[in-house]
């Protein structure tokens, strides 16, 4: 499996889509420098609000059906396989950090593919097997978070408000950390 880690939004985008079209495994970490949205092809965002606020539009996936805003410090993952060889590797990462979380006594809760920490989203996962076979998981990380300017690109109702990791001292880094020795122990196995 190929692994890319990086900060360059359209370096990780490149390798994403070198991954199925090449049809080689991958996980793409991307630490962000900038803030972008990645979307479903059928979601709705405002697209005068992502001009306006100078945020790029890196991709649109046919299979994805919302939208994600990514920040600055904020952290994504891809993980691109051959059939479901990693059937829990989303959820796994998600429960890496409510790990960290409870480890500095914050209170956290699994609302279907979301993590909530102190009644707020701080990260989710989610997960497509495509037509040509591949499994698609993918899972964001919000270290730092606008919330005024998510409501202003995100047309529908905001269900859960988006919350930070960074105000309990978990950055990008730490858990891409975490992320690798969980792909290094499923593995072994």
């Amino acid at each position: 499996m190929q692994i890319l880690k990086t900060h360059d939004l359209e370096e990780a985008a490149k390798f994403a889509d070198r991954c199925l079209t090449d049809g080689h495994e991958g996980l793409d970490l991307l630490l962000n420098l900038s803030s972008f949205i990645q979307t479903g092809e059928l979601a709705m965002y405002d697209n005068k609000a992502v001009e306006d606020a100078n945020i790029a539009v890196i991709w649109k996936a046919k299979h994805l059906g919302g939208t994600i805003v990514s920040f600055a410090g904020d952290f994504n993952l891809c993980l691109i396989t051959w059939g479901d060889r990693y059937p829990t590797f989303g959820i796994d990462c998600i429960n890496i950090v409510a790990e960290m979380l409870s480890d500095r006594g914050v209170t956290t809760e699994l609302d279907n593919n979301d993590l909530i920490a102190n009644g707020k989203k701080v990260a989710s996962w989610a997960k497509a097997t495509l037509i040509s076979g591949y499994v698609q998981t993918v899972a964001h990380f919000s270290i730092n978070v606008d919330v005024d300017l998510v409501k202003q690109i995100c047309v529908k109702p905001m269900l859960k408000v988006p919350g930070s990791l960074g105000i309990y001292g978990i950055d990008a880094e730490m858990i891409c950390e975490k992320v690798l020795d969980l792909l290094k122990v499923e593995e072994r196995n």
